[in-house]
């Protein structure tokens, strides 16, 4: 090949820099790492940034993972505003992304000031209020006397990739702790492995300790004292104590459980979520459910309605595609407590009320 065909096709920007490093390297200077070719494919491309939330409500979606495939293949991961960013060469790419309550996909042409806000509405049957109730976005609870009501309310779960469990009960009554752990394992499938669940042989090792207590320990119509502690919304530290008379209820463990992993109640009476049992009552979470619980895993922790917006600040029903701040962290550590009643009403305890009346430490 003749000198002057390569010097047609050599880029004049390479002779350049090839000039350059030569001139550099005269000079005395070390020249090390890679020459990034500006612009198109194979070079740095260009910085992309976006958005992903949830259609409708405006909440950001955390720990997304988005696979960008075309001229090169990257990923990046969403925070806790649900905002992303990545470097991409310029061309059509094929953008993915994996969620803990599903899986989309897109096409997308990057170019220079590449802005890609990503709103998503879930591929099952979306139910805005079981959504913000069971989140605990709309906190419901009971009144002594049975009626129910909601209040504003806040998403607390767990953060950490693996939760320790304790039953005092392991070794006396392998049986019933077995039962009791099939139900805190198949909240595995529930959350698409994002969780991992291990029993462990000591209080102090566990992040969840379940304690059978003599009947009548804990009141005398009282069936049930869990409580729970958090940090900026993520669980620390969750305590179950079951009277003994109640150990072999399963709707009682599993809506024990579905609390300590940071559900909240819902107004579904027929629901084992319900703050009060009634016959032909769920012993498990339905579909639906299970579907929202794993979209409450893919928002952040301590994440709550803004107040200052009024109890009708957000329709549920109204379709809005633009990203705008409707949330707020609380940014705070917290507690959380409540009682189940032997004639299946639950109560909601303050910190105060728990040690004065069960003297917690």
């Amino acid at each position: 090949m003749s000198s002057q065909r390569m010097q047609r096709t050599v880029p004049r920007w390479f002779r350049l820099v090839a000039i350059m490093v030569v001139m550099a390297v005269a000079a005395g200077c070390s020249v090390s790492g890679r020459i990034e070719i500006p612009g198109g494919p194979g070079g740095h491309g260009y910085d992309v940034f976006g958005q992903v939330y949830l259609r409708t409500t405006n909440l950001p979606i955390v720990d997304a993972t988005l696979t960008f495939e075309g001229p090169v293949t990257r990923t990046a991961r969403t925070n806790r505003q649900g905002k992303f960013s990545v470097r991409l060469p310029a061309g059509n790419y094929r953008v993915t992304m994996h969620t803990v309550h599903g899986t989309y996909s897109r096409y997308e042409y990057i170019s220079k000031d590449a802005r890609m806000d990503w709103p998503i509405t879930p591929s099952w049957n979306f139910d805005s209020n079981l959504f913000y109730e069971i989140s605990g976005l709309y906190r419901v609870f009971a009144y002594p006397n049975g009626e129910i009501d909601w209040t504003y309310g806040e998403i607390i779960r767990w953060e950490q990739p693996r939760v320790n469990v304790y039953f005092s009960f392991g070794q006396s009554d392998p049986q019933l702790a077995n039962k009791y752990w099939n139900v805190v394992v198949a909240w595995r499938s529930i959350l698409n492995d994002l969780v991992a669940f291990r029993q462990v042989s000591s209080p102090s090792q566990a992040d969840v300790i379940v304690e059978l207590v003599p009947a009548y320990s804990l009141g005398q119509n009282v069936a049930v004292l869990s409580t729970s502690t958090y940090e900026n919304g993520a669980l620390r530290q969750v305590s179950v104590k079951i009277d003994v008379r109640f150990a072999d209820d399963m709707n009682l463990w599993t809506h024990e459980w579905a609390r300590a992993m940071g559900m909240s109640y819902v107004s579904d009476r027929y629901s084992v979520l319900y703050p009060y049992y009634v016959a032909g009552q769920r012993n498990q979470l339905n579909l639906a459910e299970r579907n929202h619980a794993r979209l409450v895993y893919d928002l952040p922790s301590g994440l709550r309605l803004k107040s200052t917006l009024g109890p009708m600040a957000i329709d549920p029903a109204a379709e809005n595609d633009e990203p705008i701040e409707l949330v707020e962290e609380d940014l705070r550590s917290g507690y959380r407590g409540h009682m189940v009643m032997d004639d299946g009403l639950v109560l909601e305890l303050t910190e105060s009320e728990a040690r004065s009346y069960f003297m917690l430490r």
